[in-house]
């Protein structure tokens, strides 16, 4: 195909928001250097937005020096005036964005409204401030801040720190981060809570002191001994130092920034929320 001059690149050097995924804008600036006989053809129709957010948005990205530019025209027209408002903090926002929501709906009751953010780590303050407003919503193609999968998992470990006794939460993170408690200890430590009538953090404890337990006994002492460092932070640290006080005793953050997928960065943004 290259050897017929056969190349069609697309891209667009105002968009060039993945840089952390490796992306380069330098690549597409240096398109027309590198194949100079190449036509470029700029697809300035735009047919999502009005034109007072495409010149509001053109008039913040023309102080970028590394771009080609260009000119968008709407397709809806020019749509209704923008309007700018900058909060203290995350929650500040979210109580104007559900005020205005609440305005809108009382003029008409019938309307709907959308709220967009850039990252799934800013639903919380919105959830939150929502649900303290009775206000119905639907979160559209994700979880729920507090549904997520690495949230649940942080709430068990504060719940551990708190109670010890909560099973549910002991299984959730017995294993998680990986640290070597295969399904066999898991079910003999039931076994063992069950004929016992205890909770699983007695039978952890009945196991580490069990000379004859062998190998298993490793992995049980190293999370005994994380769940009592986690229960004297939980008593000398506010909030947000357990939390991260959670997240690095745990290794759950290292785990994430090891693994380094687009994936476990959203989730480590999740995390820093959480622990704010």
């Amino acid at each position: 195909m290259a050897s017929a001059l056969y190349v069609c690149v697309v891209g667009d050097e105002d968009q060039s928001i993945y840089r952390w995924r490796g992306a380069d804008v330098s690549i597409l600036l240096s398109f027309s250097r590198d194949f100079p006989a190449a036509r470029i053809v700029k697809l300035e129709r735009n047919y999502r937005s009005t034109q007072n957010i495409l010149d509001a948005a053109g008039a913040v990205v023309a102080n970028n020096p590394e771009r080609v530019g260009k000119s968008l025209s709407a397709e809806k027209g020019r749509g209704g005036n923008l309007r700018y408002f900058e909060g203290l903090d995350a929650q500040a926002e979210a109580e104007f964005v559900a005020g205005e929501v609440e305005r809108i709906l009382n003029d008409d009751s019938d309307q709907t409204c959308a709220v967009e953010y850039r990252t799934n780590f800013q639903s919380r303050a919105f959830e939150e401030v929502f649900r303290r407003r009775g206000l119905r919503y639907k979160l559209v193609g994700g979880f729920s801040f507090y549904n997520r999968a690495e949230v649940k998992d942080m709430l068990a470990y504060v719940r551990l720190a708190m109670h010890p006794e909560d099973d549910i939460s002991l299984l959730r993170v017995l294993n998680v981060p990986p640290r070597g408690i295969g399904k066999r200890t898991v079910a003999a430590l039931r076994e063992s809570a069950r004929v016992d009538g205890t909770p699983l953090w007695a039978a952890i404890g009945t196991f580490v002191s069990d000379a004859s337990a062998g190998r298993a006994v490793t992995p049980l002492r190293a999370f005994q001994e994380l769940i009592g460092r986690l229960r004297d932070a939980l008593a000398t640290k506010e909030p947000p130092g357990f939390l991260h006080a959670v997240l690095e005793e745990t290794g759950y953050m290292a785990m994430l920034k090891d693994r380094n997928t687009p994936e476990d960065v959203a989730r480590m943004e999740n995390l820093e929320e959480l622990a704010r």
